[in-house]
Order: C-alpha cells, then sequence, then structure tokens
C-alpha cells in the first residue's frame, strides 16, 4: 500500500514558498530589473502586453493551493482503493519540485537582462516545461484509470490537474518569447523606434504561434484540457492587442495571430461543450444501476411466480 511522504509534501511547499517570493521580487524590480521591462527592452513579435504575465502569479497561488492541500493529512487515510490523494501527490510532487526549482533560477536570471542569462534562462523554461508535461502525463494516466472504476474526484482535479495544465501551457508560450528575447537581444536588425520587427522575425514568430497553437488543438481535443486552452487564449489575446495597437507593428503577426486566437476558442468551446456532456451522461450512467436493479428483481420475483405455479 503506498504512504504518503511527508518530507516530499514538505519540500513541495517549501520551494513553492521560495518561488512566491522569488515572483514577487521580480515583478517589483527588486533583483535588478522588472520582468516587464526586460520583455520591452528586449521586445519581439512574441512579446505580449504586460499584464498578460499576470497568469504567472494567478498560477502560482493555484499551485500553492495544491501544495498547501498536498500538506495536510486528510484524504491520506483509508482503504487502498481511495488513496487517490497519496497517489497523485507521489507521482507529480518530484516533478513539481524540478519545475518550481527552475523557475525559480529562471526569474533570477531573466531580470539581469544580460545575454548570456537569457541563453540559460532559457535552457531553464525548456526544463520546466518537460517536468510539467511529465506531471501532466502522469495525470492523464492516473485520471483515465481511475475514471474507468469512479468518477475523478474533485479536490484532484481542481488542486492538481488545473494547475499543472495551466502552468504547461504557459511555459510553452514562455519558451517560445524567450526564445525570440534571445534573438531581439542579439539581432541589431530589429528597429525599435517604430516597432516594426525584420521580416524574417515576423515569419519565424508566426511558425512558433502556429506550433504553439497546434499543440494547444491537440491536447484540447484529445485529453478535453480546458484549463490549457483558456490559458493560451489568454496570452494571445494580450500578444493580440499589442498588435493592434500597434500602427507601425506587424501586419503579418497581426493576422496570424488572431487566426491562431480564433482556432483556440472555437477548440476551448468545444471541449466546454464535451465536459457539460460528459458530466450529465455520468449522471444518467449512476441512475441506470438502480433502474437495472430493479428491474432484475423484478424479473427474478416472476421466474419464481412461474416456478411455484408449475
Amino acid at each position: 500500500m503506498a504512504k504518503s511522504n511527508i518530507v516530499l509534501r514538505g519540500v513541495m511547499f517549501a520551494v513553492w514558498l521560495v518561488l512566491l517570493v522569488i515572483c514577487v521580487l521580480a515583478y517589483t524590480g527588486s533583483m535588478g530589473s522588472s520582468i516587464e521591462k526586460v520583455a520591452k527592452k528586449n521586445d519581439s513579435p512574441l512579446t505580449p502586453q504586460g499584464y498578460t504575465f499576470y497568469s504567472f502569479a494567478i498560477i502560482g497561488v493555484l499551485e500553492g493551493i495544491g501544495c498547501l492541500y498536498a500538506l495536510f493529512p486528510a484524504g491520506y487515510e483509508g482503504p487502498k482503493k481511495d488513496r487517490w490523494k497519496t497517489k497523485t501527490v507521489n507521482a507529480i510532487g518530484p516533478w513539481w519540485v524540478i519545475g518550481f526549482a527552475c523557475q525559480i533560477l529562471w526569474l533570477i536570471l531573466w531580470v539581469q537582462n544580460v545575454g548570456a542569462t537569457f541563453i540559460i534562462s532559457l535552457g531553464l523554461q525548456v526544463a520546466g516545461l518537460i517536468s510539467f508535461a511529465i506531471a501532466y502525463g502522469l495525470l492523464m494516466k492516473m485520471t483515465s484509470q481511475q475514471s474507468k472504476k469512479k468518477s475523478v474526484s474533485a479536490p484532484s482535479y481542481i488542486f492538481f490537474y488545473i494547475p499543472t495544465v495551466m502552468n504547461l501551457a504557459w511555459l510553452t508560450m514562455a519558451s517560445c518569447i524567450g526564445l525570440l528575447a534571445i534573438i531581439s537581444h542579439y539581432n541589431k536588425d530589429v528597429d525599435q523606434s517604430d516597432g516594426e520587427h525584420s521580416t524574417w522575425m515576423q515569419v519565424f514568430a508566426v511558425i512558433l504561434a502556429a506550433l504553439v497553437t497546434f499543440v494547444g488543438l491537440l491536447i484540447e481535443g484529445f485529453h478535453v484540457s480546458i484549463f490549457y486552452g483558456l490559458t493560451l487564449i489568454w496570452t494571445f489575446t494580450g500578444l493580440y492587442i499589442k498588435a493592434e495597437k500597434n500602427k507601425n507593428g506587424d501586419a503579418m503577426m497581426e493576422q496570424a495571430l488572431l487566426v491562431c486566437l480564433i482556432l483556440l476558442v472555437l477548440i476551448s468551446a468545444f471541449s466546454i461543450v464535451v465536459s457539460v456532456f460528459r458530466f450529465f451522461r455520468k449522471a444518467d450512467d449512476k441512475e441506470e444501476p438502480l433502474h437495472d436493479s430493479s428491474s432484475s428483481s423484478s424479473s427474478d420475483e416472476e421466474q419464481q411466480a412461474e416456478a411455484a405455479v408449475v
């Protein structure tokens, strides 16, 4: 029988607290420059509006609630078949810790606004992305196995699944933004005075946006991961608003972002409809056994009556 790892749970919460402190320092510029200022200095076609970065703070709060819930003893006791919390925390806990650590180091290096630190920070972003991708895969496997026996528990979905999938989506987009920030930092043919970037820079940004959108469509289409799509929609909305406001900006990027945004909205709407349909279908399935049992009992009574007559 799996046992809850109190050390792992404590490390998860402790590392998250460090991440929280570093986030506050990075956003306020207490460690050098702020995240938003560094993004503006290394502007690219995929640099979003400043408020878009606050989604990372929202994700951090949700992850903190998940770590706090994992730390609480409730849910670790009971029969083996009910120990979903133990299995979930033991499975994704190490990958959350690694992902948090990568994000801590990334924030520290990013706000230094130095070319070498940009390259290292991009590697940390990718490492964090891989960590949360593994955690997401483990969650999907566990929820799939659990759904065969009974409905996936609400606490598992709220405290572990939602933060994982949202951070995965955010890191997917952030990795692309980080890559373009490196190119912008070293590329001197980007005209920052009128907001227009070179054609090849726009083309590369369009390719990255298309890839992110494609991944989002796949994950939402096959896994019905609503919050993955919503996180991308938030980011793409910030990107599109910035491109639209910039009169001398990147026309190619503006059109591409609009197409990506429409596709993500459509697939998210589809995922919501499917989720609602599954919810009501499961509700109907719960009522069917009662009907079947009553009908089977009545048929048994009829058979017994027939036997008595004979």
